[in-house]
């Protein structure tokens, strides 16, 4: 497949005097090697002008290069964002060398993300992968083009699994990848967990422990281990904004545990704070929850407020009663006269 021609790598003076004073007319393999070793050089001291320049000073001498069009093309690509060049250079070097593994990749990856053409990048990957079945980074990539791109997540989770044969840097994101098509697309639910957790044996990393907490919160319902996970996802970013958000959805269902719904709200707003907004909605209920229970609370005060003033007021006038009734009872006492003699019951 080859390597990415940005990385630096430096080379002897002697070869690049060499390529600056010898005169080429012809193709040639160690001239072509001279000339991307003095590109490297250039490309070391972070002189990209010059090596696009003398590679264009090259393919005038060497058009039919392969290796000098592939070159040019990265460059196009990745310094100067100018797709349309870079995608020509691959096409050049394809002409040219119709196996070259890594124009093909390149051009693959330029009509999937550059372009957008989905068709002519599942083309192109299907080309390479009959020439180059051992690339495990590309069964990676045309895993997520069928998967994310084409919705196809039967044929990608097939990719995945293909690239999950042979060693490679982004292994653990294919893993992930397919762990995330199984649980969401096709519900295979512990196939997705052995995934994630293989992922994470490679790679802990932030993306997939979020993931695996969401498998655990939506699919299967283990909220405890839902939790888990989305905390180690913050521990080793804080940043991510996804796990912010289904860690403050998994508290806000703790309608009862007031210092988990302060929590949530927290985890909500830092969310939103990094522009991820799929919390929003439980955050506007948590906070019309709040709202509710303070007018109920202030409804209970206004009545128990009410219920001490009625009782005072109920009160007085029990008193009020009670001294106009002495004073009615003493006025009366004093008029009747005191009887003289016994009443008998005959």
């Amino acid at each position: 497949m080859g390597n990415s021609y940005l990385g630096a790598r430096v080379v002897p003076e002697q070869i690049q005097s060499k390529t600056e004073e010898k005169k080429i007319d012809k193709l040639d393999d160690t001239t072509v090697q001279q000339y991307l070793s003095a590109v490297d050089s250039l490309l070391a001291i972070a002189d990209i002008s010059a090596a696009a320049k003398l590679l264009n000073e090259a393919i005038k001498i060497l058009p039919e290069s392969p290796d000098l069009h592939y070159r040019l093309g990265v460059i196009a690509k990745v310094s100067f964002k100018n797709y349309q060049q870079a995608k020509e250079e691959f096409l050049l070097a394809i002409k040219y060398n119709p196996n070259d593994g890594a124009a093909l990749f390149a051009l693959a990856m330029s009509y999937k993300n550059d372009f957008q053409d989905y068709k002519n990048s599942k083309e192109t990957f299907q080309t390479l992968l009959k020439l180059y079945p051992a690339s495990g980074l590309a069964w990676k990539e045309f895993g997520d083009l069928l998967g994310y791109r084409l919705n196809d997540w039967n044929e990608a989770i097939k990719a995945y699994e293909s690239s999950f044969q042979y060693k490679h840097v982004y292994k653990w994101n294919a893993l992930n990848n397919c762990a995330w098509g199984l649980a969401n697309k096709t519900k295979e639910y512990e196939k997705s967990e052995k995934y994630y957790k293989e992922s994470i044996s490679i790679n802990p990393n932030n993306i997939t422990y979020a993931n695996l907490g969401r498998l655990y919160m939506d699919f299967l319902k283990r909220q405890d281990d839902a939790e888990k996970c989305f905390r180690e996802s913050l521990k080793l970013e804080e940043k991510t904004s996804g796990a912010h958000v289904f860690l403050g959805q998994l508290l806000a269902q703790r309608v009862n545990n007031e210092n988990a719904l302060t929590e949530a709200k927290q985890h909500l707003l830092r969310a939103l704070e990094l522009n991820d907004e799929r919390g929003k909605a439980t955050l506007e209920q948590l906070i019309a929850r709040e709202k509710q229970t303070l007018k109920q609370d202030d409804n209970k005060n206004a009545k128990d407020t009410t219920t001490d003033i009625d009782e005072k007021q109920t009160e007085l006038l029990k008193q009020e009663f009670f001294n106009k009734t002495n004073e009615k009872t003493a006025f009366v006492l004093k008029k009747t006269k005191p009887c003289s003699k016994r009443l008998d019951s005959s």
